[in-house]
């Protein structure tokens, strides 16, 4: 038997099918794509050997699937992954949130494709819709490779903090690159946007500010020559 359907109607007549300790584990893994058995262990306070039989019998039925593996955060050993079959990709937030993205940046720059470009003392139409556009496309590459790698699922709920930030920190990078450059610019709008996620950690997202950063300078400034000043009057 294998799940086909991503719905969640089909999602609850399967269950109904199942044994008290086989729906457990589905339904732990449903909510908690990517868990190994020692995840699903901890998550439950259940023994080992009361997860890992019952996990087997899932998949052999052939309702979830291993998806990878990692590390486990306490053993250091590299364990296997499990995600229900039939949800990881139309369900898939960050991959669709990445797809939004490319999409958004790709149209900025067909469109002003033909617009002047300019140069640095006088900017042309084509400057900032091109610029923008390409750091979208970039972004939206990184969220893609983000959700397939976890496999977050769309939720019904709207994030309040995500609809403030993530226009509040476009907005913030068109005058930064205007007022001090494009290096206080980009840092900002990576920044801003990793942070209205609920998700937030520090250290990790300092990482990615700087990588996409580099990465966005190599490609637009000292690859396309584009004429903006990486930090104002420095």
């Amino acid at each position: 038997m294998a799940i086909q359907e991503t719905s969640l109607e089909a999602y609850e007549s399967i269950k109904s099918k199942l044994g008290d300790m086989q729906e457990l584990m589905l339904t732990t893994i449903y909510a908690n794509p990517g868990m190994s058995n020692h995840d699903i262990s901890r998550y439950l306070c259940l023994e080992i050997n009361k997860v890992t039989p019952r996990v087997k019998e899932i998949r052999d039925m052939g309702l979830v699937y291993c998806s990878g593996t990692k590390r486990d955060r306490l053993t250091g050993r590299r364990v296997l992954c499990w995600r229900i079959k039939g949800d990881y990709f139309f369900k898939n937030k960050d991959l669709w949130a990445g797809m939004m993205f490319i999409g958004i940046g790709a149209a900025a720059m067909i469109v002003a494709r033909n617009y002047p470009f300019g140069t640095t003392l006088r900017i042309g139409p084509g400057f900032f819709p091109i610029l923008l556009g390409g750091i979208l496309v970039l972004f939206g590459i990184c969220i893609m490779g983000r959700g397939l790698r976890n496999n977050q699922r769309i939720k019904g709920n709207w994030s309040v903090r995500a609809l403030i930030m993530l226009p509040f920190s476009m907005v913030l990078f068109g005058i930064l690159v205007q007022v001090a450059g494009f290096v206080p610019g980009l840092m900002a709008l990576v920044f801003m946007s990793a942070a209205s996620g609920r998700e937030f950690k520090f250290a990790e997202v300092l990482l990615l500010t700087l990588f996409l950063t580099f990465l966005s300078v190599a490609l637009f400034i000292w690859g396309l020559g584009l004429p903006y000043p990486l930090i104002k009057n420095f």
